[in-house]
């Protein structure tokens, strides 16, 4: 084993250790005992087992990131290129990260590699587990038709345990049928959603598993209520809840509560609606640690009842507990996902490095002819700086991709969320408390403005700069004049030619514009200016913007630090940067941005 990939390891686990003991409780003696096994085992076979297995344990403690660490500590072991069962089960663990972390087109890329391996060494156990996991990725980005075409491929190679020692936990063909249950139910298809429920239940019965059982009769349940048959709808319920309860499957049982509850709702039978909701929210507070995603599908069954039948207080109580779980889950998945993606792209750099050793090592075979080894040597460089840079560029627009994706899902779906809320809740106020329903449908008004601004910001951020295309000059340009005008603020704008055309980088210039609309929206705001100079040039390798006001200006050094010159900053560091302020009172402010050009010009 290298220095290198002791060096790694040891980081794991100081980083993992450190981490345990912040927060103890987190943490199951089974960590521990794994970590200090994996420190001492020789055999190499052995000690990649252990670091799956503490990875596993990891992501059953929603601790992704720690997870990710060990899976990196797994790949210095062995070539991630070459097919074998060890790392078919790195893609699978890699994929099943960015599942739970919504990160789902990477996920989906390690899923789709996990099938090529599993093809590879023509192992049909693992082509069943590859086909799930592609099919689960689709299910959830609401392309059922997809999911059902991978689940089906699934169910042809699937068999029933045991299985043999040698692999980790697979997908049973009860998961196929189930999730193949649920896509049909998603498509409409509720017969043949019932009927492949009911060959998920035989299946987990078959091998006892009760999870399987439950989560078989909570879907039957769903269809069932779904097509109004309440009686069989509510006994598949019951089933899920007593197995469930049974097998400690918290959150099945949190979500047959709600099941129940739609049932006696159904029957026009109210008060034992609400006994099953209050059991349900009793349950989540004994609970906490439920995994938000079925707290959340809980607490939207619970709403559409509430609604259903009309009760204020449910809805306003609900309401609360789905901002309250919705900013708990946007708090945590935040620093998660930072981390994962940072931590996996080491796994891709890796992926590269092998491509590199491979040809390096295929070049030293041709020895037979001087001429033929430098042919060889110079096709296979050729090769391997186009693949290289072909590789490169396909995982920085996979990158940029969930970029954007995380963009639309933290910033924009925070805020419709949020719109959503509001306009619910002044529709409900709306013939008792006019006033108040007023002041919300404002609010709804003003955050639909900004979602439409900052979708318009990220949309325009991902065309490129082209002559015929609307610039970051002009796009500047804009906003000051739509902002500063209405202040009486005359502002001077000098860019430099063809400054503008070498910024090509989309995410440099989302955060260019965003930096300028921030120091323009101060000095709107706060300056009371009635001049503003904003430039943006270049001067050798680096672009050099600059905003300076006359304004009243401020005392830095007794400033109160806001978000907005936080956020500023920070933008600026991203893209390699220094931000610079200098503010007197009664002085105006002068802020200035330096970019190294490498950094934002995509070359």
């Amino acid at each position: 084993m290298s220095i290198r990939s002791n060096l790694i390891i040891f980081v794991g686990l100081l980083f993992c250790q450190l981490l345990a003991a912040q927060t103890p409780n987190m943490f199951d003696r089974d960590i521990w005992v794994a970590q200090k096994k994996f420190a001492t085992q020789k055999n190499m076979d052995e000690k990649v087992r252990t670091g799956f297995f503490i990875a596993d344990l990891y992501m059953d403690l929603d601790k992704y990131d720690s997870a990710q660490i060990w899976l990196n500590n797994i790949a210095d072991f062995y070539s991630i290129k070459e097919p074998t069962l060890f790392n078919y089960f790195l893609l699978t663990r890699q994929s099943e990260v960015y599942y739970y972390n919504n990160l789902l087109q990477l996920g989906l890329l390690s899923a789709k590699r996990a099938l090529s391996v599993a093809s590879g060494i023509h192992d049909s156990l693992l082509m069943a587990d590859a086909y799930n996991m592609i099919g689960l990725m689709y299910l959830s980005m609401d392309s059922c038709t997809n999911a059902k075409k991978y689940f089906f491929s699934g169910i042809s190679f699937a068999k029933s345990p045991p299985y043999p020692a040698k692999y980790f936990a697979l997908s049973n063909p009860h998961h196929l049928f189930g999730n193949m249950a649920e896509a049909l139910e998603k498509l409409n298809e509720n017969d043949s959603a019932i009927v492949y429920s009911y060959k998920s239940l035989q299946q987990a019965e078959d091998i006892g598993n009760e999870r399987g059982m439950a989560v078989a009769h909570a879907m039957m349940g769903q269809v069932f209520l779904k097509l109004n048959a309440i009686d069989s709808s509510e006994v598949h319920y019951l089933e899920a809840q007593t197995i469930s309860q049974a097998s400690a499957d918290i959150d099945v049982e949190l979500l047959s509560y709600a099941g129940l509850a739609g049932c006696a709702s159904a029957k026009n039978n109210y008060p034992l609606a609400q006994n099953f909701i209050r059991k349900g929210f009793e349950f989540i507070q004994q609970y906490p640690s439920i995994n938000s995603f079925f707290t959340n599908e809980y607490l939207h069954a619970v709403l559409s009842i509430y609604k259903m039948n009309n009760d204020q207080d449910g809805i306003y109580k609900t309401y609360q507990q789905i901002i309250r779980v919705d900013s708990i889950r946007y708090k945590n998945n935040f620093d998660q996902v930072e981390n994962i993606l940072r931590l996996s792209a080491k796994n891709e750099n890796r992926y590269l490095k092998l491509e590199v050793e491979e040809i390096k090592n295929k070049s030293k075979l041709a020895t037979t002819r001087l001429y033929l080894v430098i042919i060889g040597f110079l096709f296979v460089a050729g090769f391997f700086v186009s693949y290289r840079y072909f590789i490169r560029q396909r995982l920085k627009v996979e990158i940029l991709k969930n970029n954007i994706s995380q963009d639309l899902h933290d910033d924009l779906g925070a805020s419709l969320s949020s719109l959503l809320i509001y306009s619910s809740l002044a529709n409900d106020l709306m013939d008792e408390k006019p006033a108040d329903a007023k002041k919300l449908i404002s609010e709804v008004s003003r955050g639909s403005q900004q979602a439409i601004e900052k979708m318009d910001d990220i949309v325009w951020a991902m065309k490129p700069p082209t002559e015929e295309g609307e610039l970051l000059e002009a796009r500047i340009k804009n906003y000051g004049s739509s902002l500063l005008t209405a202040k009486n603020i005359y502002c001077h704008y000098d860019f430099c030619a063809n400054t503008d055309m070498r910024i090509k980088n989309m995410e440099a210039r989302k955060n260019i514009l965003l930096i300028m609309k921030e120091a323009i929206n101060n000095i709107a705001k706060y300056s009371d200016a009635k001049n503003v100079h904003i430039k943006m040039q270049s001067k050798g390798n680096h672009v050099l913007l600059s905003i300076e006001d006359n304004g009243v200006g401020f005392d830095i050094n007794n400033h109160e630090k806001g978000n907005g010159l936080e956020n500023m900053r920070n933008r600026a560091q991203k893209m390699g940067g220094v931000l610079k302020l200098s503010s007197k009172l009664n002085a105006g402010t002068q802020i200035w941005v330096d970019l190294p050009l490498t950094n934002i010009s995509d070359r």
